[in-house]
């Protein structure tokens, strides 16, 4: 069995037995201190002498401005808002997360499509629909997922900027999820 591969059909020409470098998902609540994990993970893989690759949700080239503005408030429908999500996932699969695999990098996500697809559900979206949306997705080869109490965590996102539900359908610009 081949150490990567994907969720469904997978992607067109990318066959993942190319893809010599590890894909590691870091998931968890807002607060719980991805970034941070993410960062030391970082430090110290580079400095055992890995190449390594970070991402996060919202950033890609493609989608993840326009991502990131509608999020602030939207009248997006909710299939609207999900496929947004999935464009800038996949645009950040096929232009970094792939490259840096094949190139033998360790990449190291900032969530993954667990957290997609859970606020898809959350909104109402068909979870056979959503499974479907990202069967091009890379299964990884470990995903860890950081807990916090519910106290630290609410006392570390009201610090910061407030909770992100990623939501369309929302508030109007400007409004801020406390």
């Amino acid at each position: 069995m081949d150490r990567l591969s994907f969720f469904g059909e997978g992607i067109p020409g990318v066959d993942p037995r190319e893809l010599k470098g590890k894909l590691i998902v870091i998931e968890g609540a807002d607060g719980v201190g991805r970034s941070t994990q993410i960062w030391l993970l970082k430090q110290w893989l580079e400095t055992s002498g890995h190449a390594v690759h970070a991402t996060r949700m919202t950033r890609s080239a493609l989608a993840g401005k326009r991502l990131r503005e509608a999020k602030k408030g939207t009248t997006l429908g909710r299939i609207t808002m999900a496929l947004f999500y999935a464009t800038d996932f996949a645009d950040r699969l096929v232009h970094e997360v792939i490259p840096a695999l094949r190139a033998g990098f360790v990449v190291l996500t900032d969530r993954y499509i667990y957290t997609l697809a859970a606020r898809a559900l959350v909104r109402g979206i068909d979870p056979d629909w959503i499974r479907e949306v990202y069967g091009f997705a890379l299964k990884p080869d470990k995903v860890f997922y950081l807990r916090a109490s519910v106290d630290d965590l609410v006392t570390r996102v009201l610090q910061k900027d407030g909770f992100d539900y990623g939501i369309g359908d929302g508030p109007q610009p400007g409004h801020r999820y406390v």
